[in-house]
């Protein structure tokens, strides 16, 4: 089962639980303050990138593609812009992207580093190679183990 954390964006600064003010006051009631004050909540997705940092709803991944965490129907997925026209969930793109031996990085998030989200859609030719790392990494099911700790990436 993967760890539940939480991150928040104020509007200036990201606020982390790394002082245990989480733990202090109760998830509950973090979620109510900061739905009260106008903050951005993001969860831990239960997975790392290729350098061990956390991935969070919210973050901005670079792996040949650049890519966005989201939550949608039931679970977290990439998206290449916010129409949701190509997506995977992000226990699949890693495993795509760790066969492809083109590891997955955190390049920052959709709050402090909006400017990442400027980027061009995606090509027809760059959807179909997409496509078909899919294809091929589903012919060779079961998944690799992107995150040995994070079995069930919906907790």
């Amino acid at each position: 089962m993967r760890q539940i954390k939480f991150r928040f964006w104020n509007g200036h600064a990201m606020l982390c639980d790394h002082d245990g003010w989480i733990e202090d006051i109760g998830i509950n009631e973090a979620i109510r303050c900061s739905k009260e004050y106008g903050y951005e909540i993001m969860q831990f997705t239960g997975f790392k990138d290729n350098t061990g940092f956390d991935i969070y709803e919210g973050d901005i991944l670079d792996a040949k593609f650049k890519v966005t965490v989201k939550w949608f129907d039931g679970r977290f997925e990439v998206v290449n812009d916010d129409t949701i026209a190509c997506t995977y969930s992000l226990r699949e793109w890693l495993a795509m992207r760790i066969r492809a031996k083109c590891p997955s990085v955190v390049l920052g998030n959709i709050h402090a580093n909006y400017e990442l989200l400027n980027v061009q859609k995606w090509t027809q030719e760059e959807i179909d190679e997409i496509n078909k790392e899919a294809d091929e990494l589903h012919k060779s099911l079961p998944l690799p183990d992107v995150h040995p700790e994070s079995e069930d990436q919906n907790g």
